[in-house]
């Protein structure tokens, strides 16, 4: 057999190109996987090999409630055309999404400086452009090349825009601020996959991640955390919504479910405070299918792009709307996995050779994240990658310390879940896989090390309190007590709602933890049968004292998910 492949491999070498790039094709396209939202901006399931999708880049994203359709185009891709023929390299191109109408003509005169994009509707013709200032008139034909073309509504000027087909025009946004908020700059680091450092037995956070122990010194590290699941879909969904997963009902990788569609989601309370709204990055867990650009006035999406993208896509942003303030979300997936195929170039300078063995055996079996086993070489380039994170970080940290005065920001650094490959224990919301880093630097507040529990869902109240800005109260986030907050968590909650899998949810608790798990498993429309389900103590060894017993884990689970919001 192995003659065998290497005589196939021998006779395709001496292919031509062209001949070769059809194989591939046709091989990549046999081994897709049947997810539905993966491949933003392609439309719907994969349902078969000779499945034909849309794409959202002929039509746009449209929610419930949104005051605006989203449009899609290629942004920052040297090549003319689109030329993606694989359904999976289509989520790695750079799209970029904005909330749009639709004109054939239109005209606007301008009191001050705003910017706003246009492109034709379907990517065909001319965008006709007659600018007035004053007596002055000059008219341009532009030929958008399948892209969003940002134009600059200058003070005194009259913009006119005309095309046969139509064409789509973002909302203009003002170049200065009118309305003073409390934070000039709020930003989000949302880290894919990075665990609290007391499991990797870390004390100080400057041994793993230098630069930002040494930005968030001065801000709140918060040392109980955990989130609300054991990966990104519902968990993330959580943190942008302040509610557990039963709420927004966020957890089937098979269904695509809007985010908000009845309820406010983190960017929108944002965007409705004045605030200029950007999102970069993009994992199809946090898929725009999903609503997450909802409430952004620019979302640059691409699945899994390294961190010098995603902050280069922020410095690009921050400087055009300088003057203005600003809400940014930043997705960093660079520790889940290694996105380059093979480790990046500085990490395998950090680790031996048994260690990079184990990233490109092709014999080991490779697992999905959240099922994979203990591994001390996998932790061992784990690490490496989240120092390399750190480096790139510190660029975002000098640019915010050069160009604002911290009195003015709200910067945090949270994650969605941990790794399974850092513990020996196989159940799903163990520490390893719950407990993550969540840093707050808070304008000029003095922050310390704060021991109270924390929950993802506590993300949404402490972002948007921090900026001042009142949200709906009837959600399961908390404002901690470290931030003004008037209940302080005695226990975090987490669970694990998975169709086809049984039930879980873990409380954590300083005298132990409690874990609870259903017999049945969890239905395809979600409904969790609790008939003979199980509760497992689990003391801390120096306190022999439990602040509940099995029939008190069993209600408060069932109480927990029966609180609608």
């Amino acid at each position: 057999m192995n003659k065998l492949l290497l005589v196939i491999k021998f006779i395709y070498t001496k292919l031509p190109w062209r001949i070769q790039q059809i194989m591939k094709i046709i091989f990549s396209y046999i081994r897709e996987r049947p997810y539905p939202h993966s491949d933003f901006p392609l439309i719907g399931k994969k349902k078969s090999l000779f499945s034909i999708r849309r794409s959202y880049l002929n039509e746009p994203l449209v929610f419930n409630n949104a005051k605006h359709a989203y449009y899609s185009r290629i942004y920052s891709d040297s090549r003319n055309k689109d030329t993606d023929l694989i359904e999976e390299n289509a989520s790695r191109t750079a799209i970029e999404i904005l909330p749009c109408d639709f004109f054939k003509t239109y005209q606007q005169s301008y009191e001050e400086s705003m910017a706003f994009q246009v492109a034709n509707i379907n990517n065909f013709g001319l965008l006709n452009v007659e600018l007035s200032n004053g007596s002055q008139k000059q008219k341009f034909e532009l030929n958008d090349n399948g892209r969003f073309i940002s134009l600059a509504g200058v003070t005194g000027s009259t913009i006119k825009i005309e095309s046969s087909e139509g064409f789509i025009l973002s909302p203009p946004i003002a170049r200065k601020q009118k309305t003073k908020n409390k934070r000039r700059l709020v930003l989000c680091l949302f880290v894919d996959g990075l665990v609290d450092r007391s499991i990797l037995e870390i004390e100080d956070l400057s041994e793993m991640m230098p630069n930002t122990a040494k930005f968030f010194d001065t801000g709140f590290d918060f040392r109980n955390h955990h989130v609300n699941s054991d990966w990104t879909l519902p968990s993330i969904a959580s943190i942008f919504s302040g509610r557990y997963t039963h709420n927004h009902g966020l957890y089937d990788p098979h269904k695509i479910i809007e985010l908000g569609g009845s309820f406010p989601i983190l960017s929108e309370y944002f965007k409705e405070s004045q605030y200029v709204t950007f999102n970069s990055g993009g994992s199809g867990r946090i898929s725009p299918a999903h609503g997450y650009t909802k409430g952004f006035d620019r979302t640059i999406y691409r699945a899994l792009p390294p961190a010098q993208e995603v902050i280069a896509n922020f410095f690009e942003h921050n400087r055009v709307f300088y003057e203005r303030d600003q809400f940014a979300f930043l997705q960093f997936n660079d520790l889940h996995h290694n996105l380059s195929i093979v480790p990046d170039y500085s990490v395998m300078n950090s680790i031996d050779l048994g260690t990079l063995a184990f990233a490109l055996n092709p014999n080991l079996k490779k697992e999905k994240s959240v099922h994979s086993k203990k591994n001390v070489d996998e932790s061992i380039s784990y690490i490496e990658r989240i120092k390399r994170l750190d480096y790139y970080l510190n660029t975002l940290y000098q640019h915010i310390e050069n160009y604002y005065d911290m009195n003015e920001v709200s910067v945090s650094l949270f994650s969605d879940h941990g790794q399974s490959f850092l513990t020996s224990d196989e159940f799903p919301l163990s520490n390893s896989r719950t407990k993550t880093i969540f840093l707050l630097r808070s304008g000029g507040k003095i922050g310390k090390k704060v021991d109270e529990f924390t929950e993802g869902v506590d993300i949404f109240n402490t972002v948007l309190s921090d900026a001042g800005i009142s949200f709906d109260a009837n959600i399961d986030g908390n404002l901690p007590i470290a931030l003004g907050g008037l209940i302080e968590r005695k226990y975090s909650f987490s669970q694990s709602i998975y169709p086809g899998q049984t039930y879980k949810a873990v409380i954590n608790s300083t005298e132990g933890k409690y874990i609870y798990e259903t017999e049945m498993p969890v239905d395809a429309n979600g409904v969790i049968n609790h008939v003979n389900s199980s509760v497992k103590i689990l003391s801390n060894s120096n306190i022999s004292k439990k602040i509940f017993t099995e029939n008190q884990v069993k209600e408060i689970i069932k109480l927990k998910l029966t609180l609608n919001n």
